[in-house]
């Protein structure tokens, strides 16, 4: 499907982050921690127009699936990307200190 159909699922998935219920969201984010391995960061636009809200929803969010959830798809990213690139994103979406030192032990 996402194949086939890329902008309609990534309009899809940017409007399901942006949701209020919890399941919703978190599990917006568990389909992007899927697609990645599947499709491979170019396929996804190197996921740039996920950062602000998936950052914005783990810094906010005081509920642990949606953190983890988030973090696990950061942690993904890193994988195929470098902490040069994405070092932007943390600072412009003030990435909180302790979601920074995670990430950092992780890299």
């Amino acid at each position: 499907m996402y194949e086939k159909k890329a902008q309609a699922c990534e309009a899809a998935i940017l409007a399901g982050l942006k949701g209020k219920t919890i399941k919703t969201v978190t599990g917006y984010i568990a389909v992007l921690n899927e697609l990645l391995p599947i499709y491979g960061i170019k396929k996804l636009s190197l996921l740039k127009p996920y950062y602000p809200d998936v950052i914005r929803l783990i810094s906010t969010e005081k509920l642990p699936a949606i953190k983890t959830e988030g973090m696990n798809l950061l942690k993904e990213a890193m994988k195929w990307l470098t902490k040069d690139f994405l070092e932007p994103y943390f600072k412009s979406n003030n990435l909180k200190e302790g979601l920074k030192k995670e990430l950092d032990t992780f890299w």
